[in-house]
């Protein structure tokens, strides 16, 4: 058995029982909008999980770290959406009159 199986199966099972940004934010989401909330979010992590896994098996990781310019595209593209989902919710904040969520 190799020396270094037992410390590295060690750091594993700490990593594997740590709960990551994904638990945080369902259990933020499931206190702040209740049960459907958690599993929407719960939902939705395991879609962007499965979309990322799909990527990967097809090659796509492979290029973007190949290409300069895909892996320029894609960056670019998500920093769009995320512009694009908080203007939209500024937008909505604004028309209904409410504060913006604490931080």
């Amino acid at each position: 058995m190799p020396e270094l199986l037992l410390p590295f199966l060690g750091v594993v099972a700490i990593l594997t029982i740590t709960p990551g940004p994904d638990t945080l934010l369902v259990v933020r989401n499931g206190l702040s909008a209740g049960v459907r909330g958690a599993w929407l979010t719960g939902l939705g992590c395991c879609l962007g999980i499965s979309v990322h896994a799909t990527a990967a098996v097809l090659g796509l990781t492979a290029i973007l770290a190949a290409s300069a310019t895909a892996y320029t595209v894609v960056k670019l593209a998500g920093a769009a959406y995320l512009a694009y989902l908080g203007v939209r919710l500024l937008i909505s904040t604004i028309m209904s009159g409410e504060e913006p969520p604490p931080e």
